[in-house]
């Protein structure tokens, strides 16, 4: 998924959300992960969708990082 940048599904099967998770890029370069659960698999114009989609936040994510750490907090897994 990171290698292709393109989304990913994981369906878990009967009654369960299906997992999409979707690199967030900028020029190239994976600097998150979009991850979105829904209650069916996505037909192949919602997943080009999402992969359109997840582009957006690498935008807000690069131009912010003047102006403030809080992304960065925000990328930092909990312990």
């Amino acid at each position: 998924m990171i290698r292709t940048q393109r989304p990913s599904v994981e369906d878990r099967g009967e009654g369960a959300l299906v997992r999409i998770v979707a690199p967030v890029t900028n020029r190239g370069d994976a600097i998150r992960l979009l991850e979105l659960f829904l209650p069916a698999v996505p037909d192949a114009e919602v997943m080009r969708e999402i992969g359109e989609t997840a582009h957006a936040p690498a935008y807000i994510v690069i131009m912010n990082r003047a102006f403030t750490d809080v992304y960065q907090w925000a990328a930092v897994p909990s312990r």
